[in-house]
């Protein structure tokens, strides 16, 4: 076989691939449109040799079958796919682009690419049509020696054992033990995905064939994930999360559901009747207020795989009661996504932490207490103008944690966000996890603003459930009964909310001190 959406086209034609309101087209149906598009890649330019072998290929465009059809073809026509946000305005997507050497975009929209770029339409890449016998006879011209090297590692590759992403029996914050990685054998690569940065320029990251491999299998693992599975597709997959449920859907032969335009998360459950779905926290508070007290909407569902960013204790405390089967998780895109993940409807202790090790990663807590990473889904490196820069065995994340007594990650904050007040250490994740506790806060992020006497002082901003301004002062008092002084925020903004996505904390962190100082300019 040479890749896992020709292999279903043969062992199972008429199984269900991918699934819309509209449309259900079978394994045989899209490996017809992969084909005919790997065919179509194969007439691109492509850019200089810069990247150790990879044929990159930038595309900008919102999740739709169509860029499902693109993400596959690029596989089998040995192209390296760079999706970029649909949410960057149009200097950040020329900019990234810059860094990596490129001039030519895919894009799903007349405004998708920046003025004086080489701009191909996504349609004119994946056809409306079917794509007949001539269309996927023509496969076989696409570099053929290319696509076996890729197509074949992506069915074919395999995994380190549970010893290689277990977590020795010694827990704590420090001192964690863990398997050293394996190595990592070489594989083509495949994607160029973009870190959130949430608190810098988004470094562009390298995942080969294998990463995702690695990645895909011990997800499927652990949520069950089989043939006979529909997995709800409602990211970007301009992020790893997104790219994910195709590779573990590919992999698999399970169906991939893309809800309509404009259907909500509930309808999505309801009419399309997924078994699996990944949520952040805003989704599945959307689905748990349409449900209203039962889950019956949602009674299809298998496994919620949740993560993106710290999920509130209320959320988890009202999905569980609800009986959905939720499963937190650990992830980052250096990981290819999930690291660690509890099972799915797994006790409530166990939903308050982020879960074991899954196969092909391995994990660590310093003694310092940063989260160390490795293993087979580990990437092959950050992608800049002097070419790769590849990661060591163990990665530091920068995020903080420990393991439980049961070996299960628990994350604290990042290292990077800490600051001092008054000669205090503020952890702003902390005085968020108070924020969240309240009635009425859907969402908060607090950023550090500058304080003549005291170094830096907190800052909230807050998206209420109401959709309505927060009550500052109220918030701040309740909040005075759970934290000491220093951590209660001198200001609390309105806010939109990060749209599911981690928040932009420098933009976030500049608008705090730009409404500080109107207000001291006022005062």
């Amino acid at each position: 076989m040479t890749d896992p959406v020709r292999h279903h086209a043969c062992a199972r034609p008429s199984a269900p691939a991918l699934v819309t309101p509209d449309a259900v087209w079978t394994w045989a149906e899209l490996d017809a449109r992969v084909g005919a598009c790997a065919a179509r890649l194969a007439a691109l330019p492509r850019a200089p040799d810069v990247w150790q072998g990879a044929a990159p290929l930038a595309v900008r465009a919102h999740t739709s079958p169509a860029l499902v059809v693109l993400t596959l073809a690029a596989l089998r026509a040995g192209r390296t796919l760079v999706p970029l946000s649909t949410r960057w305005l149009a200097a950040a997507v020329a900019d990234a682009l810059d860094r990596l050497g490129l001039d030519a975009l895919v894009v799903d929209g007349s405004d998708g690419a920046p003025a004086g770029l080489d701009a191909t339409p996504l349609d004119a890449l994946v056809q409306a049509g079917r794509g007949g016998a001539e269309e996927r006879g023509g496969v076989g011209e696409v570099a053929q020696s290319t696509v076996a090297s890729s197509t074949t590692s992506l069915h074919a590759t395999t995994l380190q054992g549970g010893g290689a992403g277990g977590v020795g029996a010694e827990a704590g914050r420090g001192g964690a033990r863990a398997s050293n990685p394996e190595p990592r054998t070489s594989h083509p690569p495949f994607t160029v995905v973009h870190t959130s940065g949430s608190t810098g320029v988004p470094k562009a990251a390298l995942h080969t064939v294998g990463n995702h491999v690695a990645s895909a299998r011990g997800v499927n693992r652990r949520l069950g994930l089989g043939a006979d599975g529909r997995w709800l597709l409602d990211l970007p997959l301009y992020h790893v999360g997104g790219l994910g449920v195709v590779v573990r859907c590919a992999l698999e032969g399970a169906a991939m559901v893309l809800p309509g335009e404009g259907m909500s998360t509930a309808e999505a459950v309801r009419v399309l009747r997924p078994t699996h779905a990944s949520f952040v926290s805003t989704q599945l508070r959307r689905l748990l207020d349409a449900l209203g007290g039962a889950a019956g909407g949602a009674a299809s569902l298998r496994a919620v795989l949740l993560g993106g960013s710290a999920i509130p204790a209320s959320l988890l405390d009202e999905a569980a009661a609800r009986g959905l089967p939720v499963a937190t998780s650990y992830g980052l895109t250096e990981m290819t996504s999930t690291v660690t993940a509890t099972a799915a409807g797994a006790d409530r202790p166990a939903l308050a932490t982020s879960g074991d090790v899954l196969d092909g990663r391995a994990l660590r807590v310093a003694a310092s207490g940063e989260i160390e990473v490795g293993g087979a889904a580990l990437f092959a490196g950050y992608l800049g103008p002097d070419g790769l820069a590849p990661p060591g065995a163990w990665f530091a994340t920068g995020d903080l944690g420990h393991l439980d007594g049961a070996g299960r990650l628990v994350v604290t904050g990042r290292r990077g966000l800490l600051f001092v007040s008054g000669g205090e250490n503020v952890q702003p994740e902390a005085i968020e996890a108070a924020l969240l506790a309240l009635d009425g806060v859907a969402e908060a992020v607090v950023v550090p603003v500058p304080d003549a006497d005291f170094g830096h002082r907190p800052a909230a901003f807050v998206r209420t459930t109401s959709a309505t301004p927060p009550d500052a002062d109220g918030l701040r008092a309740a909040l005075r009964r759970t934290l000491p002084g220093f951590m209660v925020p001198v200001a609390v903004y309105a806010w939109g909310g990060a749209g599911g996505m981690k928040p932009d904390r420098p933009a976030l962190a500049e608008r705090a001190r730009g409404m500080g100082r109107d207000r001291g300019a006022e005062g």
